[in-house]
């Protein structure tokens, strides 16, 4: 979750990092590590991953601005869709 969170934020949290990462029409979530070729990895699918967002800011435990902000984010970022 750490390298998709860092991915999100534009930041390198994890070796090797997430350097793309895309939704399938069947609803996985694929990503490309660093200096890989292609989106050679199956992350998941995206219920697990947005269930374990909100696990995540479960754990943060936000304040309701936070929360808000964290969900606004979230929800402009996430519409990663393979050509």
């Amino acid at each position: 979750m750490s390298a998709i969170v860092g991915y999100l934020l534009g930041e390198k949290f994890t070796d090797p990092e997430i350097a793309e990462l895309a939704i399938t029409s069947d609803g996985f979530v694929m990503g490309r590590v660093g200096d890989d070729i292609g989106m050679n990895d199956i992350v998941g699918t995206v219920s697990d991953l947005e269930r374990n967002w909100g696990s995540l800011l479960d754990a943060a435990d936000l304040n309701d601005v936070e929360r808000a902000a964290a969900d606004t984010f979230y929800s402009r970022v996430k519409d990663w869709r393979l050509s």
